[in-house]
């Protein structure tokens, strides 16, 4: 997980660098997925097998 902030807001970075989907928790809230543009809710998210995800 990296995490940075920026003018514009954080943004958190995600990575799951094994061919097995990993299971995680978030703070509880909404998030722009910023690659695809997607909302997620809620606070326990997987990453599916080499996936990234990019949110705000």
């Amino acid at each position: 997980m990296i995490r940075g902030n920026a003018q514009e807001g954080k943004i958190t970075a995600l990575f799951n660098f094994t061919d097995r989907p990993q299971s995680l928790s978030l703070e509880q809230g909404q998030y722009n997925e910023l690659i695809r543009g997607e909302f997620i809710n809620g606070k326990a998210i997987t990453l599916g097998p080499w996936q990234c995800l990019w949110l705000s």
